[in-house]
């Protein structure tokens, strides 16, 4: 009691008093005290006695998860991570922060190692296995390459030896994925390359752009093309779209996953920019022995067979590249803006934005998310202004170059960083895939054997920037393709005729639940679950259309719930039939077109014991996560009665919390 009567006079004191006793505090209070201090030690938000212990049990947390592979033990077991979160330390700019960061991601790669969406998928066919591991990796894969190249660049403190462990543990699963992914590649690519399920780059075109042009004759799109652009690049940047307004359009490409709007697609073979995106533009790949130049694009986009039905004028849609696209600060040029703002339905440009952090100075500890790219805000902008959609995609992606670094091999033939022509006679060597250009393959005039490395921790030279190219692993094959739409071009698509065109619809990018999971031990005390689980409200709600009335739901039965849009196998989430029907009376005095919605607000924040994350609402009801405070608010109107919170939102945090007991008490039976 006195220790807790302390703290709360020390939060009222001035911050220059407040840092005088807390040093006095750190020469006198220990974590050999007393029990009753050493628990306000442990506890409190300032000491640095507390921060040293919260590091030393977080490690010693890690190294358990690890030993027993099981990440639901973190969860139910530890809480240094709630208690590094709370310290003054983890502050933007303090000291302990990229601590903290390293914490949290290799906390998320433990709960994606140990759950099954880690496991190398197996299929039938080749042409299956590689869909399979194409699709997990656009919705997983590229998040554990953004966590990977963070970890690997953070200064983890006394957690280092443990991060790196994890970061080892991931390594060799990724390398089991890369190695399968090669495989089924090759087949592929012996094949023909044929589509289904996949995209090849050179029908990306075709499939999504010019099909999307064809549902109706109002849509306008932007064809924005990153050079190089990874998913674990995409990953961080598309969420970051959401606060601008941006999000996955409602539209969707045929054979895409339920999560996106496109099927995955694989760049050309070897993935380099020369070879692939020009594939990309040309709508056909390029011929082994023909070498094409990238100033060249422009003739090829203006070209294209498909994309010219959609233009009136002789020339074919316009292209700019680099400097005449965007200027050093990203922003569009004056030529941009005036082709964006042109009658033509299609327009594109190429942008180095990702070429330039790879090989720039300061290439390791830039974050690649709207808010860090100014200018990039102003050309979406300029997007939606002119009520265009937009089609971001890459020629290739990159591997890791803090990886590739790793191992320079020392072979013999025409060598680039990733690939090689093979010599008469020889061989290739362990990590590398061979295939012909009778295989779909480019090579050069003088060569028809192309060797092309798999592993991520192999290159033919060093390595200088933060990623390269070149390779058939997933990171470099599997280029982000994403439809997204601005939440205003879809009202300014409605001119009377026909009404508003609902593929321009926005939804939320999904995340994974694992990416999610030291958000909800922070924010949410897990509390047991009940043993007699009677009903699932999740399951009525997620098999509703977004907009059903309550009374169109499916009844609260006996039945197995499912999250709505989540990753990875479906989850029971039976919440108990009394609390269930509490949530129904409140969802059912909301207007028709929101109780849906509603209803998998309520459901989602129950089933994780009270609280959840706003971006899991957000991909759960198909909206922007911006937009998931304004369901809140209609929701608390009929719950937060006589002063008691039921619901509320919180924007600090980022997390929706529901009260349970208080549900149940004022809207359950006889209330």
């Amino acid at each position: 009691t006195w220790c807790t009567t302390i703290g709360g006079v020390l939060r009222r004191l001035p911050a220059d008093e407040i840092a005088s006793l807390v040093a006095e505090a750190d020469r006198s209070l220990t974590l050999q005290s007393a029990a009753p201090v050493r628990s306000f030690v442990v506890n409190s938000s300032r000491l640095a006695a507390a921060w040293t212990e919260a590091v030393r049990a977080t490690a010693e947390a890690v190294k358990q998860v690890r030993k027993r592979g099981k990440h639901r033990d973190w969860a139910d077991s530890h809480d240094s991570i709630k208690r590094l979160a709370r310290h003054d330390q983890t502050n933007e700019g303090a000291v302990g922060e990229p601590v903290f960061s390293a914490a949290r991601l290799a906390l998320r790669l433990l709960g994606w190692l140990g759950g099954p969406s880690s496991k190398v998928p197996k299929a039938s066919t080749a042409h299956d296995r590689l869909v399979t591991i194409a699709q997990a990796y656009v919705l997983e894969g590229g998040w554990v390459d953004q966590a990977r190249r963070k970890l690997r660049v953070l200064d983890a403190g006394a957690l280092q030896s443990e991060v790196d462990a994890v970061l080892t543990d991931v390594d060799e699963r990724v390398d089991q994925w890369n190695a399968a992914f090669a495989t089924a590649l090759a087949a592929w690519h012996r094949r023909g390359r044929p589509p289904g399920g996949v995209t090849p780059i050179e029908r990306a075109l075709t499939d999504v752009a010019a099909a999307f042009l064809a549902g109706d004759d109002r849509r306008r799109l932007a064809v924005l093309v990153f050079d190089g652009l990874s998913w674990a690049k995409a990953s961080e940047l598309l969420p970051s779209l959401d606060s601008a307004g941006w999000g996955l359009a409602a539209w969707s490409a045929k054979g895409a996953p339920a999560k996106l709007n496109t099927a995955p697609m694989l760049a050309a073979l070897p993935t380099v920019t020369e070879v692939s995106r020009a594939a990309f533009f040309r709508g056909e790949l390029v011929p082994a022995g023909v070498n094409e130049r990238t100033e060249l694009d422009v003739k090829r986009f203006a070209a294209h067979p498909k994309l010219r039905e959609f233009i009136d004028k002789q020339d074919g849609p316009q292209l700019l590249l680099g400097g005449k696209a965007v200027d050093a600060t990203g922003a569009p040029t004056a030529a941009f803006n005036a082709l964006l703002a042109s009658d033509d339905r299609v327009v594109g440009a190429v942008l180095n934005v990702v070429d330039d952090q790879l090989h720039g100075t300061a290439r390791l500890r830039t974050t690649f998310t709207l808010r860090d790219l100014h200018g990039l805000s102003t050309l979406l902008q300029r997007c939606a202004d002119e009520g265009r959609a937009i089609l971001l995609c890459a020629d290739h992606g990159h591997v890791l170059g803090q990886r590739a670094m790793s191992r320079p091999l020392n072979t013999a033939g025409s060598r680039k960083t990733r690939y090689r022509v093979l010599p008469a006679g020889e061989q290739p060597t362990e990590g590398e895939i061979e295939l012909r250009t009778k295989d779909n393959v480019w090579a050069p005039e003088k060569g028809d054997r192309v060797a092309l490395l798999l592993s991520e921790s192999q290159a033919h030279h060093h390595v200088a920037g933060e990623g390269t190219h070149g390779g058939v692993s997933m990171a470099e094959v599997i280029a982000p393709l994403v439809l997204l739409s601005h939440e205003a071009v879809c009202t300014a698509s409605a001119d009377g005729r026909d009404g508003e065109d609902n593929g321009l619809a926005t939804r939320a990018v999904d995340r994974p639940t694992w990416w999610e999971a030291d958000v909800r031990m922070a924010e949410n005390e897990r509390k047991p679950k009940p043993k007699k689980a009677q009903g699932s409200l999740l399951a009525a709600a997620s098999s509703a259309e977004p907009n059903a009335p309550v009374d169109a739901l499916p009844g609260v039965g006996a039945v197995s719930a499912t999250e709505p849009n989540s990753t990875g196998p479906a989850e029971s989430s039976s919440l108990p039939s009394k609390v269930a029907a509490a949530a129904k009376v409140v969802v059912a005095q909301l207007p028709e077109r929101k109780q849906a919605r509603a209803l998998i607000l309520l459901s989602l924040a129950l089933a994780e014991g009270g609280a959840v994350p706003v971006v899991r609402v957000a991909a759960a009801c198909g909206i922007l996560a911006q937009r998931v405070s304004g369901l809140v608010a209609a929701v608390s109107e009929h719950t937060n009665i006589d002063g008691y919170e039921v619901v509320r939102h919180d924007a600090a945090q980022k997390t929706v919390h529901v009260n349970a007991s208080l549900l149940k008490q004022l809207f359950g039976e006889g209330s």
